[in-house]
């Protein structure tokens, strides 16, 4: 729920999409904006879900999600254009995960894993939970955007006119 529409803002954001290439009866009953998206995704699971045992979205938001995230995997997710970076995307990833897993070993505080993430988790996931599986839960929930620029912080230089001499 949290990505689906976010994946679309950045589709369209680097010209992969229009926003008029959301099905037409995906763009009335869910909205073809990111912040229209989750109101309705999050309305809808919350009144369909209140004191149930349960989380459940309505049949009707349930099957017009599953229809959205078709077209995602077709029109994004699998799109050719993307397909041409996929080994470097794949490469970014490994460096990022060999990154925090050595700070995870050394004990790294000011790492981003503890500021962003580690320091909001509960003792329960950090004492039962693997080094590599915390890493791997920490990039997996990363934004696109949060990916690129925590990859570019990390293995870019910082560069001055001053280093530059």
């Amino acid at each position: 729920v949290a990505y689906i529409g976010q994946d679309i803002e950045d589709a369209i954001r680097i010209g992969l999409i229009k926003r008029n290439d959301i099905p037409k009866d995906l763009r009335k009953l869910i909205g073809s904006t990111n912040g229209e998206m989750m109101n309705t995704l999050i309305k809808d699971v919350i009144y369909n879900s209140h004191e149930k045992g349960y989380v459940t979205f309505s049949k009707k938001i349930s099957d017009a999600l599953l229809k959205l995230k078709k077209f995602n995997y077709e029109k994004i997710y699998l799109n050719k254009k993307l397909k041409r970076d996929h080994e470097k995307i794949i490469h970014g990833f490994e460096v990022l995960f060999k990154l925090f897993l050595n700070d995870l070993k050394s004990e790294k505080k000011s790492s981003r894993i503890y500021k962003h993430f580690l320091e909001t988790k509960h003792d329960s996931y950090l004492s039962n939970t693997s080094d590599a599986e915390k890493v791997r839960d920490f990039i997996a929930g990363m934004t696109d955007r949060y990916y690129v620029e925590v990859l570019q912080d990390l293995t870019i230089p910082k560069m001055s006119l001053i280093d530059l001499r």
